[in-house]
């Protein structure tokens, strides 16, 4: 269950118009008050959706407001709050459970009348539509915050009130639980962002396409001034932010070259992730000279520069594959030994195979693929509630040589990816049943799935939007891969798997959604 409080208004009859209306995009219809407060005298179910309902409409808009207005009362910072809440495509509540749902919002934020504390009430309605553009049971809260005795309701801290609500109405009306809340939870992908996909403009959203670049600089890079020259050489723009007297970085925002005749959308690293905002991306390198970090996020800005600004990192072997497989099968024996409720460790570990997997992401598929799914995945399981610290950075050299090592195709080279493969699904698969122990189905069966469709598509590479010479020679090395059956892929030899997962047929659309 996802909620989402919108800015603070000042018409509460727009705000009604638009409820009962056809919505941005044709989606609202069905529509029906489940719940309202008592002095406006509307049952449960009430019907608003036919042409002839709309001077109801319009005299509902008013008695919302009726009050405020004779108490000519008019809050500067605004007097509507409006929240949806939403479920996934593939759960519903009736109208009896929604309507409970909204009356214990209200009751909680201190919208209701108490006698005791000498509060009236204000103003609500409850509205239920039918799904959403993209399938999702969903309803409108709508309040106005003047109360019947003219005083202003304040909701306070209400966004962390309604993540509290939200955990309580899963658990009680069997909801799968959204793990990742209370500041852990992946931002949602905005309309407007959708309508630029579905325009054609984009693949995927830009803030899933720049969280992988981001995850992938961080996860290959040695330093904070590599690491921006990884952002450089990925295309990225870059845009720093810098504290008192411009001394020092400590903040940064990246983009997607726009479209031809558009403006670039800017994205602060915590809009992408929680975890990837400046000071918790430091966590993983060793500290740098303010200075000199200080010019290389400058000169990133200006595009000065797209090389390097470090000592180019050494060639490396073919055979570098063998070695980095190796060490992610050592590193997933060593988890198999932590226990589920070590939740920091297991953390670090999903975040570490989030950017190895956004590197392979970066190195050979560059689009939305069964990569992109399972690196995104992994980063939801990578969140955490506890502030950064300094971190260990145990895939580190794996990361570095999935970025620069050359891919080969002579035999030694083939085998070492085969093995880096296999590696690399038992991780996933480890994390997976960690999450499961955890009662964190769905997204233990979100990861499954990806991991699934990587079994059955990771050759299956789209082409490069732009002719890309590099691209199209990594892609024709690995796709030797599209000879081995995904029971092949799991086969462990002497170390056999103890998962006995059934490979998902092909998606034929990735999922783009991943904070929903």
């Amino acid at each position: 269950m996802i909620n989402k409080i919108m800015k603070r208004g000042h018409s509460i009859g727009s705000l009604v118009g638009y409820l009962f209306g056809p919505g941005k995009a044709n989606e609202h219809r069905d529509q029906r008050i489940i719940a309202a407060d008592d002095v406006l005298d509307l049952a449960d179910g009430t019907r608003l959706d036919q042409p002839h309902h709309q001077e109801r409409i319009r005299r509902l808009s008013a008695d919302m407001d009726a009050l405020r207005r004779l108490a000519t009362v008019e809050p500067f910072r605004g007097w509507v709050w409006h929240c949806a809440i939403s479920l996934p495509p593939d759960e519903r509540l009736t109208d009896t459970q929604w309507a409970e749902a909204a009356r214990m919002v209200v009751q909680r934020l201190k919208f209701t009348d108490d006698p005791e504390q000498g509060r009236a009430a204000c103003r609500w309605i409850a509205v239920h539509h039918g799904p959403s553009k993209r399938g999702n049971d969903h309803i409108h809260l709508a309040v106005n915050l003047v109360r019947e005795d003219g005083t202003f309701a304040d909701p306070g801290r209400d966004k962390k009130a309604m993540a509290r609500i939200c955990g309580e109405l899963e658990r009680r009306f069997g909801l799968s639980v959204v793990e990742g809340r209370a500041s852990r939870g992946m931002p949602t992908i905005s309309r407007a962002e959708l309508a630029r996909v579905d325009s054609g403009q984009r693949d995927e959203p830009d803030r899933l396409t720049l969280a992988r670049h981001v995850r992938a600089a961080e996860a290959s890079a040695r330093n904070e001034v590599e690491f921006v020259s990884e952002l450089l050489a990925a295309g990225l723009l870059v845009q720093p932010r810098y504290g008192p007297g411009k001394a020092t970085v400590t903040g940064y925002s990246v983009a997607l070259p726009a479209p031809e005749g558009g403006k670039p959308v800017w994205f602060g690293g915590g809009k992408l992730a929680p975890d990837l905002t400046l000071p918790s991306l430091r966590t993983s390198w060793p500290a740098t000279d303010p200075r000199h970090a200080a010019d290389a996020w400058i000169a990133a800005h200006q595009r000065r520069s797209s090389r390097p600004a470090t000592a180019p990192p050494p060639r490396l072997p073919s055979s570098s594959w063998e070695a980095a497989a190796a060490q992610v099968t050592a590193f997933t024996q060593s988890l198999k030994q932590v226990p589920p409720t070590d939740v920091s460790t297991w953390t670090d570990a999903a975040r570490e195979a989030a950017g190895l997997y956004a590197v392979l992401w970066h190195r050979i598929e560059r689009g939305p693929g069964p990569l992109a799914v399972t690196a995104d995945g992994l980063a939801r399981a990578g969140q955490s509630r506890t502030r950064p610290t300094r971190r260990r950075r145990p895939l580190h050299s794996v990361a570095h040589t999935a970025r620069h090592a050359p891919i080969g195709r002579s035999e030694r080279s083939r085998n070492g990816w085969v093995q880096l493969i296999r590696a690399l699904i038992d991780l996933v698969f480890a994390i997976i049943d960690v999450l499961e122990a955890r009662a964190q189905q769905r997204h233990a069966a979100a990861l499954t799935a990806a991991s699934n469709a990587q079994l059955s598509q990771i050759q299956r590479l789209p082409s490069a939007p732009d002719p890309d010479p590099e691209l199209a020679e990594v892609r024709a090395a690995v796709s030797f891969l599209n000879d081995i059956s995904p029971q092949d892929l799991l086969r462990r030899g002497s170390n056999p798997s103890t998962h006995r997962r059934t490979p998902a047929p092909p998606s034929r659309e990735p999922d783009r959604g991943v904070g929903r």
